[in-house]
């Protein structure tokens, strides 16, 4: 049967809500590291583990974002702006003069700008807002927006026509595992942004090396590779990584902005992850944007229920992940409810709309 993995955050951090979710056919509670202090991480995933819910511990890997701004800000279809490198001593937005134009200046966490060509594309906050690279230079890049769009802090920029070249274990990712592997003994660790095998076996290499430090004799977490890069797919990279891991997780959020053609890839990957788990025998993970209206309201719109039986009838999936929707969304219990009902009744309804022998179903076939 499908399980859940629930992303915990402000809506669900309660023993009440984990608890319900442990009996609701949640198996794991999801730690985005992304988001949150280490000693948050710490506390809510002992809370989650003391109210039944195994760990999953999903570290961000080099996803480039946004720092901080004091206020969120709008941007006009073809509005100039400019991106340079997180500086302390600043507060964001502030503006300059760019050819006798006034523009916004905002602050990135990595400096990419060297990897970035003229015409490129770079996608904010999970695609809502697109910018065309119009300059770079080694301290800033000048952007032009294709459409209205607003941002906020720490939202995410994707890159599928740029090569960023970014160190794939952060020295973040090594202070996540370095403080929280050791403590919490997650069941699964999820690995963000791989490209490559050696990328993996670089994981691999580091965690023993936390093992061995910390003397975690015994303790073999299972590891998830978030499958969102375009680089996975080639020279035998996901087989090989796939043979060696124990999770994959189709994550179709960073997936669609990563692979051409933007968004339509997705789904067409999502049926090529499925066989090569099934191929290796590993478990399949289906998450990003599964019931993501209900963010905001109480039932999911019929695409929604659409895609959760795509994963659960036709994907067979292992788990389906939730992420905004138990995180942050104001229908925490309901969201759970209607997702666990179909993993556990599906083939209940699946009878009742099967025709009896020899009899037309609803008397039209």
């Amino acid at each position: 049967m499908t399980k859940i993995i629930a992303t915990i955050g402000p809506s669900s951090e309660s023993p009440e809500i984990l608890g319900y979710f442990a009996k609701n056919n949640v198996e794991f509670a999801r730690l985005n590291t992304s988001h949150n202090s280490l000693a948050w991480h710490q506390k809510i995933g002992s809370m989650a583990r003391q109210n039944g819910l195994k760990l999953l511990l999903d570290i961000p890997g080099p996803k480039v974002r946004l720092g901080e701004l004091t206020n969120d800000i709008s941007f006009k279809k073809d509005e100039l702006f400019v991106l340079e490198v997180f500086d302390q001593s600043r507060e964001y937005p502030y503006s300059i003069n760019y050819h006798n134009e006034q523009v916004f200046v905002l602050p990135v966490r990595y400096n990419f700008f060297k990897d970035a060509k003229k015409n490129h594309k770079i996608l904010f906050d999970d695609g809502k807002m697109i910018a065309n690279v119009i300059e770079t230079n080694s301290d800033t890049i000048i952007l032009k927006n294709q459409h209205f769009g607003c941002l906020k802090s720490n939202k995410s920029l994707n890159f599928p026509e740029t090569d960023v070249k970014i160190d794939f274990l952060t020295e973040k990712d090594k202070n996540i595992l370095d403080h929280l592997v050791p403590t919490l003994k997650p069941e699964v660790i999820a690995i963000s942004f791989l490209k490559n095998f050696a990328e993996f076996e670089q994981f691999i290499d580091f965690l023993g090396l936390i093992k061995k430090e910390n003397k975690l004799t015994g303790y073999k977490p299972k590891i998830c590779v978030k499958v969102e890069q375009q680089e996975i797919f080639e020279s035998s990279n996901i087989q090989k990584i796939a043979e060696k891991s124990d999770m994959l997780m189709v994550a179709r959020g960073d997936l669609a902005l990563e692979t051409q053609p933007l968004h339509l890839a997705a789904p067409f990957l999502q049926e090529y992850i499925k066989k090569v788990a099934n191929h290796y025998k590993k478990d399949l993970i289906v998450a990003t944007q599964m019931f993501e209206s209900m963010i905001d309201t109480n039932v999911p719109n019929r695409s929604e229920i659409s895609d959760l039986y795509r994963a659960v009838i036709i994907d067979k999936a292992d788990y389906v992940m939730l992420s905004g929707e138990s995180a942050t969304g104001k229908y925490p219990k309901q969201v759970v409810d209607i997702m666990s009902d179909m993993a556990k009744n599906n083939k209940k309804y699946q009878k009742n709309f099967e025709p009896a022998p020899n009899k037309k179903l609803l008397g039209i076939f």
